[in-house]
C-alpha cells in the first residue's frame, strides 16, 4: 500500500484554495455585530477555519453575552469547510491504514488518549455525586434512569451535554473493564486522526507553497489539532461503543466487535452527542432554548458513518475501520514502552496490505 505523500498533499490543497479568504466573509453585510448584547469577540470568519467560533453554548453560560444564530452557521460553516478540506475521509482512512499496522501502541498520540482516561475513567458512583450535588441544568435534566438502554431517537435525543444514565455508564465500566479493547480501539481511532494531521502540519512545512499561504495552512491545522488533542471525542463516544457491544452480546464473551462500533455510532447520534442545548438569559438577543451542534460533526460522521462518502462506497465503514483496528490490537499482546510527545512526528508507518483496497 502506497504511503500518502504529505508534502504532494498540502500543495495539492494550496492549489485547490485551502488557504484563500473567502470572496466575501460569510454573513457580512447580514449580521449587526454592533447591537447590544452581542459577544464582545464576535467576528465573522474570513477563510475555512478561521478562528472565530464562539462557542454559543459557553458565551450564554458564562458571560450572558449571545452570539446571532446566523453567525454561529456561519462560524460552524467556517470550520466544517476547513475539515472536509484538510480531512478529506478517503486520505484519513488511507492514512489510518498505515497508522494501525505501524506501531501505533508507542506513539505518544495513544499513550496520551490512554493516560487521560486513567485519570478520568467512567465512574458511575462518582458520576452520581457531582449529579446529585450540582442539581438540574437550568437548561434541562439528567437522562431518566427509567430510559436506559432505550436507545430510541425520540425517546432520548433532547441535545443535553450530558446524554448517559447513570446506569449505562455502570454497563460501559463494566464492558470497558472485561474488554479492554473497547477503549484501546476508540484511543486508536483518535490518536490515528491525530496522527494525520502531524504529518499534514510537517508536510505543510517542507512543501513548496508561498510564505503567506504557507502560514494560514499551518495555522489551520493547528486549530484542528488542538481540537481533536481534548478528550471530548473519547469521553462522548466510548460508552456508546461499549453499550453497543453490551446489546449484542450481554454476557462480554464474543471477540467480534465490527458491527458494535457501527451500532454505537448510531447510539451516539441518537442520544445526541457532539450536540447541545441552552437557555438563553430573556434580556439577550434570542431568549429561550437555543441549540448548537459541534462543527466536528458532519466531518466524524463522513469519516465513521457506515454509508459515508470515504473511499468511494468500497466497505469503508466506521465498523471495518474499527474491526481492522481491535484486530490489530487483540493479536498484540505484548505492552508497549511509552515515548516523548515531541518523537511521534518522527515515526514511520509501514506499508503492508490494506483492507480498504488502497494500493
Amino acid at each position: 500500500m502506497k504511503l500518502i505523500d504529505f508534502n504532494k498533499f498540502a500543495e495539492d490543497l494550496c492549489e485547490k484554495g485551502a488557504a484563500r479568504s473567502y470572496e466575501k466573509p460569510l454573513g457580512s453585510g447580514r449580521i449587526d455585530l454592533n447591537q447590544k448584547g452581542v459577544y464582545r469577540h464576535a467576528r465573522f470568519p474570513e477563510f475555512p477555519g478561521d478562528e472565530s467560533y464562539g462557542n454559543g453554548p459557553m458565551v450564554l453560560a458564562r458571560f450572558e453575552e449571545d452570539l446571532p444564530q446566523e453567525l454561529i452557521k456561519v462560524q460552524s460553516q467556517s470550520i466544517s469547510d476547513a475539515l472536509k478540506i484538510f480531512m478529506p475521509p478517503q486520505q484519513v482512512a488511507r492514512h489510518m491504514c498505515t497508522f494501525i499496522q505501524s506501531d501505533f501502541q508507542d506513539t505518544a498520540f495513544y499513550q496520551t488518549r490512554l493516560e487521560e482516561y486513567a485519570k478520568r475513567p467512567i465512574n458511575p458512583k462518582e458520576e452520581a455525586d457531582f449529579r446529585q450535588s450540582w442539581g438540574s441544568f437550568s437548561s434541562g435534566e439528567y437522562p431518566k434512569e427509567e430510559l436506559s438502554c432505550d436507545y430510541n431517537k425520540s425517546h432520548r435525543l433532547t441535545g443535553y451535554r450530558i446524554n448517559y444514565t447513570l446506569q449505562e455508564l455502570g454497563i460501559a465500566k463494566k464492558v470497558i473493564d472485561e474488554k479492554p479493547e473497547v477503549l484501546q480501539t476508540v484511543c486508536a481511532f483518535q490518536a490515528g486522526c491525530e496522527d494525520f494531521l502531524e504529518n499534514l502540519s510537517e508536510g505543510v512545512r517542507q512543501a513548496d507553497i508561498a510564505g503567506q499561504e504557507k502560514k494560514r495552512m499551518l495555522d489551520i491545522c493547528k486549530s484542528l489539532k488542538d481540537s481533536w488533542d481534548t478528550n471530548n471525542f473519547l469521553r462522548e463516544m466510548l460508552p456508546a461503543m461499549a453499550l453497543a457491544y453490551h446489546e449484542r452480546d450481554p454476557s462480554h464473551t464474543s471477540e467480534s466487535m465490527p458491527q458494535d462500533f457501527n451500532r454505537g455510532f448510531e447510539i451516539a447520534m441518537n442520544l445526541g452527542l457532539f450536540r447541545n442545548k441552552e437557555k438563553a438569559p430573556r434580556d439577550s438577543l434570542n431568549p429561550g432554548e437555543r441549540s448548537f451542534s459541534c462543527p466536528a460533526r458532519a466531518t466524524i460522521g463522513g469519516v465513521m458513518a457506515r454509508d459515508g462518502e470515504s473511499l468511494e462506497a468500497k466497505p469503508s465503514d466506521f465498523g471495518t475501520m474499527m474491526g481492522m483496528i481491535v484486530k490489530e490490537i487483540q493479536k498484540r499482546k505484548t505492552p508497549r514502552s511509552k515515548v516523548k510527545l515531541d518523537e511521534t512526528a518522527k515515526r514511520s508507518t509501514s506499508s503492508s496490505g490494506c483492507p480498504f483496497g488502497h494500493k
